[in-house]
């Protein structure tokens, strides 16, 4: 059961703009590798501050983590998950 309260309180849906885009970026025509990374960056940065982690490592790596446990988790488990925010 804790294993499911650390995830208690994740909802995606309310950062889900720049988590999607982060997620399904693109490289741009005439776009250089250099302003691709920035745009990367710009992205999990604004992601970041939306969902509320902190700007250390130790944050990005919950942040990340949580993201992929409600990703893979089952629907039934990911709507009880979502009561819980």
């Amino acid at each position: 059961m804790e294993d499911i309260q650390w995830a208690v309180g994740w909802e995606p849906a309310h950062n889900r703009g720049y988590r999607k885009r982060f997620k399904s970026v693109r490289i741009e025509v005439g776009e250089t590798a250099e302003q691709l990374v920035d745009r990367l960056k710009k992205y999990l940065t604004k992601w970041r501050e939306m969902a509320g982690f902190d700007a250390t490592y130790e944050g990005l790596q919950n942040m990340i983590l949580r993201d992929q446990f409600f990703i893979t988790c089952d629907k039934p488990l990911q709507t009880f998950l979502k009561r819980k925010a």
